[in-house]
């Protein structure tokens, strides 16, 4: 009976040691494990124009008790939109095309319901196209005194097919809105116009734009007392006009009918499809009833550069009268390879350049060809026509 007694005894014994040591082994597991895990919410990567894929580093925190461990795994739920990977405390993911993709971060330790966390990053992908319609523009002025851009005027752009049906010019002065419309009618042909008739609000002018290829070929313009014609040329083959012709008669004073005529030739230069240089030389000559005509060279040769995507950057004279050299420059602002806005700056007499018109742009979701789109933007920013080139975009 003793030995019994001390058989239970020594049983009891070992039984409340084990129980002590799981008692304890678990105190010490309580103590190490993950609080929490997170990391943003949502997210937009867009990828510049011009490159296929761009990445972005988001932060991770891992919250824990003890000296659990903070690490974690990370998992992307649409590899063809975005890849991911570990970096330290962050993850690297890496865009790859338009779309949604979910990036979940899992820790690898568990909580104290012996589960591990996970938190979820909603990413979207967009596609940064720079050679889109244009929606509106807002030209500023600057104002010297007070050293601020203000606002001039806006212009607001309806389509059809990709093509202008309204331009409206707005101005502000005041007391309302002030518009300015300018309508398009287009006749297409497999998806390109072969003709175009041009109105303005409150106007009986009409301008009446014939097209080859799809190019600008003639432009018929008529008034009550005034009409011109304009014949464009493509000696190279693409969409950049090499020379026109143009011929204007008035009829504006009922004794006299005024003639004048003018003739450009343009040495175009091309890099990867786009302009890079124009150089614009001609004739003219005006007449009347009583003058004779006389074919005159233009004072000058125009000259302009243009960046990458075809923007005038710097324009240039050489002039038998009055000062050569830079008369213009244009600077623009991009971001993920989209045009924003471009500065127009005057030198002075010592050659310092001045900020004179800034141009903000927004975009349709319409993509066009780059060529066009160039014109589109210099006709925006230095208008439809200048000494140096016609920017036909319509």
């Amino acid at each position: 009976m003793k030995n019994l007694k001390k058989l239970v005894s020594v049983f009891l014994c070992a039984a409340l040691c084990v129980s002590a040591f799981v008692i304890c082994a678990q105190a010490k597991s309580a103590k190490k494990y993950v609080k929490s895990i997170s990391v943003v919410k949502k997210a937009t990567i867009t990828i510049p124009d011009k490159k296929s894929t761009t990445a972005k580093s988001y932060a991770v925190t891992v919250k824990v008790s003890g000296k659990a461990s903070k690490a974690f795994t990370a998992k992307s739920s649409k590899t063809s939109v975005a890849t991911v990977k570990v970096s330290g405390s962050k993850i690297k993911v890496t865009a790859k095309k338009e779309g949604t993709a979910k990036i979940t971060v899992t820790t690898k330790a568990k909580s104290s319901k012996r589960k591990k966390l996970s938190a979820t990053l909603t990413l979207t992908v967009k596609k940064a196209t720079a050679c889109r319609l244009v929606k509106g523009v807002k030209v500023y002025q600057f104002d010297y005194d007070t050293k601020k851009w203000e606002l001039e005027h806006r212009k607001t752009f309806e389509y059809k097919n990709a093509y202008p049906t309204v331009i409206d010019e707005i101005y502000d002065y005041g007391d309302g809105d002030e518009h300015n419309k300018t309508f398009f009618e287009y006749t297409f042909e497999n998806g390109v116009p072969v003709k175009c008739i041009c109105t303005k609000d409150g106007s009986d002018d009409t301008t009446t734009m014939e097209y080859s290829k799809g190019r600008l070929y003639e432009v018929h313009y008529k008034s009550e007392y005034n009409t011109t014609d304009t014949y464009y040329s493509y000696a190279n083959g693409n969409d950049y006009f090499t020379s026109l012709l143009k011929e204007t008669h008035s009829t504006a004073n009922s004794d006299i009918e005024e003639t004048m005529e003018e003739a450009d030739a343009v040495n175009v230069t091309l890099k990867n499809g786009i302009i890079s240089k124009s150089v614009n030389s001609g004739y003219y000559a005006n007449w009347d009833t009583n003058t004779p005509k006389q074919w005159l060279r233009f004072n000058g040769t125009y000259t302009c550069t243009y960046d990458s995507d075809g923007i005038a950057k710097v324009m240039s004279g050489e002039f038998r009268a009055g000062p050569s050299g830079i008369q213009q420059r244009i600077v623009v602002k991009k971001i993920n390879g989209v045009i924003t806005e471009a500065v127009v700056q005057n030198p002075d007499e010592n050659g310092k350049f001045s900020d004179s018109e800034k141009v903000v742009f927004e975009y349709t979701n319409t993509a066009i060809s780059p060529a066009r789109f160039s014109n589109m933007m210099n006709y925006c920013i230095t208008g439809e026509g200048t000494n140096y080139y016609n920017n036909n975009w319509f």
